[in-house]
């Protein structure tokens, strides 16, 4: 089974059939997790910059490809440290 995002709104993404009401993380086993935002919050008081802290979190052995979807209102973004991370 392939997973495939469904449906998304301001304030929900729609994955597997079920509405979520919190950004997610879906991983390489389709397994979807809730991102944890206070990684982010912690680091720079705010959840729309990924940290080195969020971005080691994210990123599997065997991903060759993150996507980011970056908000209804395109708000998400990449500190500089985590930038230069997925470019190696």
């Amino acid at each position: 089974m392939v997973l495939t995002i469904e449906q998304n709104r301001f304030g929900a993404i729609t994955t597997a059939g079920k509405a979520r009401a919190h950004d997610v993380l879906i991983r390489l086993s389709e397994d979807i997790k809730n991102r944890r935002q206070q990684l982010s919050k912690r680091v720079s008081g705010i959840s729309h910059i990924l940290p080195m802290d969020e971005t080691k979190y994210t990123s599997e052995k065997g991903c060759a490809v993150i996507i980011d979807g970056s908000g209804q209102h395109d708000s998400l973004r990449l500190s500089p440290k985590a930038d230069t991370y997925f470019k190696k």
